[in-house]
């Protein structure tokens, strides 16, 4: 397919991939013909849309022009031709001069059965901690695949809002001090009284994710304001989800230090390694009434500034993970949207590690 109009991402976001070798990438690649289309593609969930009509002529071969192309971007396509037909493949922007563009697109025809479609929709969620961090990720996630969304927050009513306002689909912002009992309980019914019986529940709010303390200093106020807030109010809001006599998801944020403590973090640690128990816990007693409890352990995930404002931990840290980079945050958010959904209907009481190969690392 080629188009003489540049074709931009509505939110950015575009993968540069400089030096990129065409003929691995499209290996005996050779498309020609028209299309008719008025069709939506999808990438990482950056929505585009094309319209009109289509003449396509690229091949792939030696010595052929589009060796000469320079790659602004490629990436997968879902493209919905018809309510039973879609188009999938791989799709690479081109560019030939200042002002001439090309879409390339290598694809095949497959009925909508025969591809894993992942669906939320009629689901209602409540993510905690949803106003910044990963949360934000997990709530627009879950709104892409169809979700009506309950959003948690506890200070930041500001971040709150932006992130609702950006939903598709039914949203609430609901305040909570998860670190208070009556607070939590408070939190859960007027999720439900907002968007109705939770079927989808996201624990991903944490405290003292990233302040550090001797075990040695470390106060009683400390320690049970962490474990309160990491572990105490999961199990509240899952014995809540749990009363509703309804199947469900649970998906619980955890960490890998949960398993692998880190200095001055023992406090952080051991609350995240009582949260996998709990997931794994609740998900014994709660099967019995279709709620899943699984938990998703996350490495070091990228956040803007954290190169600048701690260069030597993520240096280190990707020194030592095989992948030698830091955890997408859209990884982990498109982790939980499977975990909440239908496909995902015999995943029970498992942890998802997801921290770019760190964990199989040896020890010693």
């Amino acid at each position: 397919m080629e188009c003489r109009n540049p074709l931009r991402h509505p939110r950015g976001n575009n993968h540069l991939v400089p030096g990129i070798d065409l003929e691995r990438l499209f290996t005996n690649f050779h498309l020609t013909g028209t299309l008719d289309h008025d069709v939506g593609f999808s990438n990482t969930g950056q929505r585009m849309q094309l319209r009109g009509h289509s003449s396509f002529d690229a091949r792939n071969g030696k010595g052929t022009a589009v060796e000469l192309f320079r790659v602004a971007e490629f990436g997968d396509i879902a493209a919905f031709v018809s309510p039973e037909l879609w188009c999938v493949g791989r799709y690479m922007i081109v560019r030939h001069g200042a002002d001439d563009t090309s879409v390339i697109i290598q694809h095949h025809l497959v009925n909508r059965n025969d591809v894993m479609q992942i669906s939320l929709a009629g689901k209602n969620a409540l993510v905690t901690g949803a106003s910044s961090g990963l949360g934000p990720f997990i709530v627009q996630a879950l709104d892409e695949a169809g979700a009506n969304i309950a959003l948690h927050y506890h200070g930041n009513k500001t971040g709150a809002e932006t992130v609702a306002a950006a939903c598709s689909n039914k949203s609430a912002i609901i305040q909570a001090d998860l670190g208070d009992t009556h607070s939590v309980d408070q939190l859960f019914d007027n999720a439900r009284a907002a968007l109705g019986d939770i079927t989808v529940l996201v624990n991903c709010a944490a405290a003292e994710s990233q302040n550090v303390e001797d075990l040695a200093k470390l106060s009683n106020k400390q320690w049970a304001m962490t474990q309160q807030a990491n572990v105490q109010a999961p199990m509240k809001l899952i014995q809540h989800l749990a009363a509703q006599q309804k199947p469900g998801s649970v998906i619980n944020i955890s960490s890998i230090e949960g398993s692998r403590p880190a200095f001055g973090h023992a406090h952080y640690a051991t609350s995240k390694a009582a949260l996998e128990m709990l997931s794994q816990a609740a998900a014994l007693e709660f099967g019995p009434l279709g709620v899943r409890v699984n938990a998703i352990a996350p490495g070091l995930i990228h956040r803007d500034g954290i190169e600048e404002g701690w260069p030597e931990g993520v240096s280190a840290w990707k020194s030592a993970a095989p992948l030698g980079r830091l955890v997408d945050p859209k990884n982990i958010a498109s982790a939980a949207v499977y975990l909440a959904s239908d496909n995902a209907a015999s995943i029970s009481g498992s942890v998802l590690t997801i921290d770019c190969g760190l964990s199989v690392r040896p020890g010693w």
